[in-house]
This record gives structure tokens, C-alpha cells and sequence, in this order.
């Protein structure tokens, strides 16, 4: 469980468009997926979340907007913004609900999450971008893809129509008017850059 108390300055901070950058990490950098099963309980988790319901099937307002999420191997990315409660009191409600699940699976008691919730508040279009792509490369960065369309348990896919049913994203971005292939544009380019700097560190290398 996270404890309201335990978290991070940033966190505690006020974003004016209630746009927030969130990391869940694993308590001492532990797993925290083990398998398909648990990253897509997650995911089910998310959509709960932005697509909530009453007991009678009736569509609720959404605790939440997200627009990307990463569900690494000891760590979860999201970029959110507030819908009908605050993101501290949102995000406990995501992890609390993983956290059963978790637990119960695999029947421990011991602590998942890191108690410290780190957040960044983003509140202009230059600082959407910066967390919009690094959440998708960071697959890319870790070494676990070569270029964010093959990593399965991002919201890429999203973007680039891979998954275009059950979305857990809001494709109205704020700040900006983006298309998704806007988006996978702004994503996609870090990795053209990134190929284009080996590729001359390669050739300079030879040319030594």
C-alpha cells in the first residue's frame, strides 16, 4: 500500500492542469510482473480505472485520463491527469487493486511497492513530449526492444494502431493538437537519432 504520507514533494505539489508523470517502482528494485498474466491484470486495472462502472453496468466519470503508460519488469511508468479524485488518492487505488492481485497469486505479504511515490508535475507542452517519449523509449533504453513498436506492454501500440480496441489511452492530448502518428513521430525520431549516432561512431571508429 502507499501511504499518502510518504510521498514525494513532487507529488505533494499542485499541477494546474493536473497532468502528472508517475513511477511505481519495486520495493528494493524487485519484479513486480512475473509473467503475461500479471502485466494483463495491470493493464485491466488501468482501464477500470479510466473507463469505471456501478454495479448496474452504467458508465461512470473516469477516476483519471491516461495518455501513455510502460509496464517494465521492476517498474511502471504513467502520464495521467486527474479526472474525479486527486492523482495521489488515484494512483493508491491502482496499486492497492494490483497489490490484492499480486499478492493473492502468488500468496505473499511482503511489500511490493517502493512507499515513496515518485511524480512529475508536467505542465506545458514541451515537458508532455519530453515524458510522452521517454516513457515509450524506455524499453529501447533498457535494451529489452529495438525500437518501441515491438514492446508489447506499452501504450505505443496504441498510437501506432496496433490496438485499436479496449484503449486504455485518451487520444486528445492537452497542451497540443496531436494525431497519433504525430505522436509516434515525436517518439520514433529518438530512435532514428539514436541509429544515426552509431552508425557515425562506427564509421569514425574504421576510419581510425
Amino acid at each position: 500500500m502507499l501511504k499518502k504520507s510518504l510521498l514525494s514533494k513532487e507529488c505533494r505539489e499542485t499541477s494546474l492542469a493536473g497532468v502528472h508523470h508517475v513511477v511505481l517502482r519495486g520495493f528494493n528494485y524487485e519484479r513486480v510482473f512475473n509473467d503475461e498474466q500479471d502485466r494483463s491484470k495491470f493493464l485491466e486495472i488501468l482501464r477500470q480505472i479510466t473507463h469505471p462502472m456501478d454495479e448496474n453496468g452504467t458508465p461512470l466519470p473516469p477516476y483519471c485520463t491516461i495518455y501513455a503508460y510502460c509496464l517494465m519488469t521492476n517498474h511502471i511508468h504513467i502520464l495521467l491527469a486527474e479526472g474525479t479524485e486527486q492523482m495521489s488518492d488515484t494512483v493508491e487505488r491502482i496499486s492497492e487493486a494490483y497489490i490484492n492481485y499480486y499478492d493473492n497469486r502468488y500468496e505473499r505479504q511482503n511489500p511490493l511497492f517502493t512507499e515513496r511515490l515518485h511524480s512529475r508535475i508536467v505542465d506545458n507542452v514541451g515537458y508532455f513530449l519530453i515524458a510522452l517519449r521517454y516513457i515509450h523509449q524506455n524499453p529501447v533504453k533498457a535494451g529489452m526492444v529495438e525500437r518501441p513498436s515491438l514492446f508489447q506492454w506499452s501504450s505505443f501500440r496504441e498510437y501506432d494502431g496496433s490496438i485499436d480496441t479496449d484503449c486504455i489511452c485518451s487520444h486528445t492530448l492537452p497542451f497540443a493538437s496531436m494525431s497519433k502518428k504525430d505522436v509516434c513521430e515525436v517518439v520514433v525520431s529518438v530512435s532514428k537519432k539514436r541509429k544515426h549516432k552509431k552508425r557515425t561512431q562506427r564509421t569514425r571508429s574504421n576510419l581510425q
